[in-house]
């Protein structure tokens, strides 16, 4: 799957960009092609052993193999997964959430590649349809989504709802566009 696509679904899921991890997790892309996911996919190494499509987050074997699957995980990202942590929590009082988050990301970034190797074409250009409408609504993310781009802010449930400063929202959100507009091949 294209990166902008994880970033469009990091955005609607997560209410942040997470671009950086997405480019450590994709590094030998240029390289290997599809066959890049033998370097960094552990959990997409996983399916059909701990997860398959009808429960594709298992809680209990995430939580008994998160340890399992961070150290299957290369150092260099192991490294992105921290800095990116501590670079959102800067940020936020509850860093513990989004160290988790992090680890969310990547396991959705897997879990997405997983079903993008079983759509056909068709279904590949529905689907970057579909995400490209939704990035380019601004007024969609901000009622379905509960993601403000153009205030850069997110919306956040913990005691009660409150908005929450993304401040790194309103770049990653225009870089996303222009990425889109400039070279979107339908």
């Amino acid at each position: 799957m294209e990166r902008w696509m994880h970033d469009s679904l990091d955005i609607i899921c997560f209410g942040r960009s997470y671009w950086q991890l997405h480019k450590e997790i994709d590094e030998k892309a240029k390289e290997l092609g599809i066959y890049h996911r033998i370097c960094g996919h552990a959990w997409y190494w996983k399916f059909k052993k701990l997860w398959d499509f009808e429960n594709p987050f298992p809680v209990e074997e995430l939580d008994k193999g998160v340890a399992e699957i961070f150290e299957s995980i290369p150092e260099n990202l192991r490294k992105t997964f921290k800095k990116l942590a501590i670079r959102e929590a800067v940020f936020s009082l509850d860093k513990e959430p989004l160290i988790k988050e992090v680890f969310q990301v990547y396991v959705c970034h897997c879990f997405w590649d997983r079903m993008w190797d079983d759509y056909t074409r068709e279904e590949r250009q529905q689907r970057k349809k579909f995400v490209r409408a939704w990035i380019l609504n601004p007024k969609l993310l901000y009622e379905k989504a509960d993601v403000d781009v153009i205030k850069g802010k997110t919306k956040v449930k913990r005691n009660g709802e409150e908005w929450e400063n993304s401040p790194y929202l309103k770049r990653d959100y225009a870089n996303l566009v222009k990425i889109i507009q400039s070279k979107f091949y339908l």
